[in-house]
């Protein structure tokens, strides 16, 4: 190959940084010979194409533990939860306890714990998104009695942009008592761990179990801290 031609190659390979490669292939310069020069370019994945790649680790399994709290009117709620998964498939618990004050705020009239246990399925499971259908069981727990029944659920995560995303989740059990768990919250990832602000609404007919005469509904702020491989 001509020096005029070596120094277009080392000017392209230049231009191209770290996205192209020049080599020689079939062929060895010789006397009156051609020497074949092969430019190979590697494109960069695009915005959209690096959003919507999904995990290819099938085998990989990631873990989340969360301690959540909430402060509503009369009372407050503290519970934990964990999340077992693959790219598709996982398993989800969680355990609440909530404590009502009496009317005078003098003694807690009432504590009831909320237990569910459920198996997942992510239909979307990428690097910035993931929804989670769940299926499986609740509880209540209280004093004097307490119920499971078939429990269903469905959540999510997003990331908006940089470490910033939201978070959002509904859980329900409609027999043989009746709850609707809901929250909704700006989430802020650190590295491994993760914190999320935002509201939570639980919707709760204890049908006459601990005490509950009628439905109830608490409303208020939630916090969340999280830590994740």
């Amino acid at each position: 190959m001509s020096p005029s031609a070596r120094l277009i190659v080392a000017v392209l390979c230049g231009l191209f940084g770290t996205a192209g490669e020049a080599r020689a292939a079939d062929g060895v310069e010789e006397d009156g010979g051609i020497e074949a020069w092969v430019l190979l370019l590697q494109v960069p994945p695009t915005a959209e194409e690096e959003l919507g790649e999904e995990w290819r680790r099938p085998f990989v399994v990631h873990g989340y533990l969360r301690l959540f709290g909430q402060r509503f009117e009369g009372g407050e709620a503290v519970g934990v939860r964990s999340i077992v998964e693959g790219e598709r498939l996982g398993f989800e618990g969680g355990f609440g306890g909530l404590f009502v004050r009496s009317p005078d705020g003098r003694a807690s009239r009432s504590a009831r714990g909320l237990l569910d246990l459920q198996l997942t399925f992510s239909p979307v499971s990428t690097r910035r998104a993931r929804v989670r259908l769940g299926a499986g069981l609740g509880a209540l727990l209280t004093r004097c009695s307490d119920a499971a029944g078939p429990a269903l659920g469905v959540s999510s995560e997003v990331r908006l942009f940089g470490p910033v995303g939201l978070a959002g989740a509904s859980r329900g059990v409609f027999w043989p008592y009746r709850s609707l768990d809901s929250n909704l919250a700006v989430q802020l990832w650190l590295g491994h761990y993760q914190v999320g602000l935002g509201v939570r609404h639980l919707s709760l007919d204890a049908a006459g179990r601990g005490g509950a005469t009628r439905p109830e509904s608490f409303l208020g702020p939630w916090l969340g801290v999280g830590m994740r491989n």
